[in-house]
């Protein structure tokens, strides 16, 4: 019995030492897969190429291990006398060698594998490289479209060309004749068009000019015009230490605190920098209707009774300006994205009976494709109200969460676009 078993278990050593070595064998095999050849160009052609003296043609695979030197065989059928070799990948051409004559009147020369996971070769005539030992001057070039693309104020364009996907030499025709440098078109840079004033200063209160930029209408520029007399206690947002009066939002917020449409956080704060939550929104637009009184009853389980919100909320609820989440919750203290600050816009301007058909295009935003599909005609309406400008450069963010100084400016263009 121990015989046996003894027997057994050497069997069994040995079954496993075999499977070990061929799976080895064949991870070894794997190696570095050459993808096949591209010939060269001019007056000349190749006849046929081998590699280690085996037949290989332009679209046959096999694989190499890393640092293998393998012997380049091509044989010429038209005079070219001197020929190169080079390696192409990682988009690239890389150093290869020379091929020279053999006493058989083939071109012959030696390459080692790079270490890589797949590799092409790329053989060229010298003589069309102007004897160069660099071979990708010699290029069969295989040229592929590159789209263009116009500049903007902030970004660089791109003129449209041709690219090698070989030696990655750029052309601007698709016969390869006129090779150029570089196809970027820069950037135009903002020409800012003369200051308006689009509301002028007081004594008492600041006012605003805004120009606008020639190449692109959507990059708007805003400042501060100081108030005429008046000291920095005459200036509503003053109280607000975080309330910087040099900024863009400065008047907005002078706006909407002097006439009772938004508060501070404290009583030292503004916070126009933080997020605006539902409620805020809610109670911005009750308090610019006048909090009418309401009998309907508040049927979201997370908005308390007596808070400073709650009669907002309802009425806002009762009157189609706002929605809850359908599960009885309206998330009070949820901020409220850029487009749906539009949506809810643009509802309350139907509730007032303010016509709501106006659009406007806003494929210019290099992320409008990311405005949800609910909201694009609010998106749309309101940069046609101008209430809603691009947050930075070309983009509109329309997912980001809308600032309470935002909040302010938006709410003075509502207002001043229907006095």
């Amino acid at each position: 019995m121990k015989v046996n078993e003894m027997k057994r278990t050497a069997a069994f050593i040995l079954a496993l030492c075999i499977a070990l070595m061929l799976s080895c064998a064949a991870f070894a095999g794997a190696g570095v897969l050459c993808t096949g050849w591209r010939g060269s160009f001019g007056n000349g052609r190749i006849a046929g190429l081998m590699i280690n003296e085996e037949p290989f043609s332009d679209t046959d695979q096999k694989n190499f291990a890393p640092g293998e030197r393998i012997t380049v065989t091509v044989e010429n059928a038209e005079g070219w006398i001197n020929y190169a070799v080079t390696l192409r990948y990682d988009n690239k051409n890389h150093q290869g060698c020379a091929l020279t004559q053999d006493q058989n009147g083939l071109m012959q020369g030696q390459i080692v594998v790079p270490d890589t996971e797949e590799f092409l070769l790329v053989i060229i005539s010298k003589e069309a490289a102007g004897g160069s030992d660099t071979p990708s001057a010699g290029c069969v070039h295989e040229l592929e479209y590159a789209a263009g693309f116009p500049a903007s104020c902030e970004n660089d364009g791109q003129a449209e060309h041709y690219v090698c996907r070989l030696c990655g030499r750029m052309f601007s025709d698709a016969q390869g004749q006129n090779e150029i440098e570089s196809a970027v078109i820069p950037a135009l840079g903002h020409d800012w068009g003369e200051w308006q004033t689009v509301r002028p200063a007081t004594e008492t209160a600041s006012g605003e000019r805004r120009r606008v930029c020639k190449n692109d209408p959507s990059h708007v520029q805003t400042e501060i015009i100081p108030a005429s007399g008046s000291s920095a206690h005459d200036c509503p947002s003053a109280k607000y230490e975080d309330v910087d009066q040099r900024l863009w939002y400065h008047a907005a917020v002078d706006y909407a605190v002097s006439n009772g449409i938004m508060y501070g956080v404290t009583d030292t704060t503004f916070d126009p920098d933080g997020e605006l939550s539902r409620a805020m929104l809610v109670a911005v637009l009750y308090r610019l209707e006048g909090r009418p009184e309401t009998d309907a009853g508040n049927v979201f389980s997370d908005v308390a009774d007596g808070f400073w919100y709650t009669k907002g909320i309802v009425w806002a609820s009762e009157n189609g300006i706002v929605f809850g989440y359908g599960d009885g919750r309206f998330g009070p203290d949820d901020p409220v994205t850029r487009e749906q600050m539009a949506a809810i816009m643009m509802r309350y301007a139907a509730y007032k009976g303010y016509p709501t058909d106006k659009r406007a295009d806003i494929s210019d935003y290099s992320d409008s494709d990311e405005v949800s599909f609910w909201a694009v005609k609010a998106v749309s309406w309101a940069r046609a109200e101008g209430i809603m400008t691009g947050r930075s450069g070309d983009t509109l963010a329309p997912l980001d969460g809308i600032t309470r100084a935002e909040c302010a400016s938006l709410i003075m263009r509502f207002i001043k676009n229907h006095e």
